[in-house]
């Protein structure tokens, strides 16, 4: 989910999309819109991946989410690291999920986004 080509990295957009019990591996930059993950595998990190309106439904466990201050070894260049919306989570709800050892990395602004009434952020 992401790609790049041999020349240049390209950017995916997904729209109104629904992912039901799929594994989420490998992201690349990736942008997601108004789309629901109900009970996916996010054993992943989301580095260059941005969700916006995004419902998340289930158990998330074992999970990164990285935000502009975040330029590990994924971002090779520059060009990189400037295409993608680097971890933007704007408006997304997890108050349907059961978050396991998921963590914020790397300035997520996390304003905007809803929890489980129980989950503590810091």
């Amino acid at each position: 989910m992401g790609s790049t080509t041999l020349v240049m990295p390209r950017k995916t957009v997904y729209r109104n999309c629904t992912f039901e019990r799929v594994k989420l591996r490998n992201f690349g930059i990736a942008d997601f819109f108004d789309c629901s993950f109900i009970n996916c595998d996010f054993r992943s990190a989301f580095i260059a991946a941005s969700f916006t309106r995004c419902s998340f439904i289930g158990e998330i466990s074992g999970c990164v989410f990285c935000g502009p201050q975040y330029k590990g070894g994924y971002y090779i260049n520059w060009l990189n690291y400037w295409i993608s919306n680097k971890g933007r989570l704007h408006y997304v709800d997890f108050t349907k999920a059961t978050l396991i050892d998921v963590a914020f990395r790397g300035g997520v602004d996390l304003s905007t986004t809803k929890f489980p009434i129980d989950y503590e952020t810091d």
